[in-house]
């Protein structure tokens, strides 16, 4: 009931011949002519998925396979729109979180800075999102596209967290000596913690929260929040 859809963004280290070695109609292996960045090459690799959701893990991140069919259980019996699997979470007595659109759900789901493993989406309206001009601008700017995604998509559909132990963070795996915690990211620069990069990715999200079809009271309340945060 699933498709792995993976884009290589040009490695060196073996992968595409090990990936290439493995013969399951569910693995779809794409190279890239080039080193396009790790949130673009994440980007790509959403746009070649097939199925009517897509579920995004960068690479050093994994899934917990005994969880995996609950998943899809839930995706194929409740029909969310959009959310994110609450990372490195344990199971709850509320398994699923779902919050109305609206203002409630753009502050939960929507421009969280989040670590991007674990986001879910119905393929269709993640389409739509993504062909927004300043979603693309993200994506070539920043760490967030994905964030930016939720957030228009909170103001008119409902959000859902799931809570479900199904990824598990690199750091919380023990690492091999020679094991670099990033592949694709070269020099400081690039890393989101620089002021210049917070300070982009701020105004990428408030430029976005503009363009809301909400109240000036409510987008006061997600700027206040976003402020906060950065």
């Amino acid at each position: 009931r699933f498709e792995i859809c993976i884009t290589d963004n040009l490695s060196k280290d073996g992968t595409v011949e090990a990936l290439s070695a493995l013969k399951d109609d569910r693995l779809s292996l794409y190279v890239n002519v080039s080193n396009i960045g790790p949130v673009r090459n994440g980007m790509a690799a959403l746009s070649k998925a097939q199925g009517e959701y897509i579920f995004f893990l960068i690479d050093k991140d994994t899934v917990d396979e005994q969880h995996l069919s609950p998943f899809i259980d839930y995706l194929v019996r409740e029909r969310p729109c959009f959310g994110f699997v609450e990372l490195n979470s344990r199971p709850e007595e509320d398994f699923v979180e779902v919050i109305q659109p609206g203002l409630e759900a753009i502050l939960k789901a929507g421009f969280l800075g989040k670590h991007p493993s674990g986001y879910f989406w119905r393929s269709d309206l993640f389409g739509q999102a993504t062909d927004m001009s300043i979603v693309d601008s993200a994506a070539k700017e920043t760490d967030f596209p994905f964030d930016l995604v939720a957030g228009f998509l909170a103001a008119e559909h409902p959000a859902s967290i799931v809570h479900l132990p199904l990824v598990i963070n690199a750091n919380l795996r023990p690492a091999p000596q020679e094991y670099s915690r990033s592949f694709t990211y070269h020099g400081e620069s690039k890393f989101f913690c620089s002021a210049e990069n917070r300070l982009k990715t701020y105004r990428y999200y408030l430029t976005a929260t503009m363009q809301l079809n909400l109240s000036r009271k409510d987008k006061e309340k997600i700027d206040l929040k976003l402020t906060n945060r950065r």
